[in-house]
């Protein structure tokens, strides 16, 4: 296996989603997904519904950064 590094300055991450009754669903990975997450980034991800909507979050998988693997 082969893990690339990362360097935070060229990271990609910060997202704004915005759900509606059209596209209801929606996907997030951290940077590099499956490869693990870089260290000394942090990443925002933004995630909006309709009014009297409720944002449901289903975990395949959480590691954080410096976590053993």
């Amino acid at each position: 296996m082969c893990i690339y590094p990362y360097k935070a300055s060229k990271v990609q991450c910060n997202e704004s989603i915005v759900l509606s009754h059209l596209h209801p669903h929606a996907t997030i990975s951290s940077p590099g997904f499956p490869r693990p997450y870089p260290d000394d980034v942090h990443c925002i991800t933004e995630i909006r519904a309709p009014p009297a909507h409720t944002i449901r979050l289903h975990f395949e998988e959480l590691l954080t950064e410096h976590e053993p693997q």
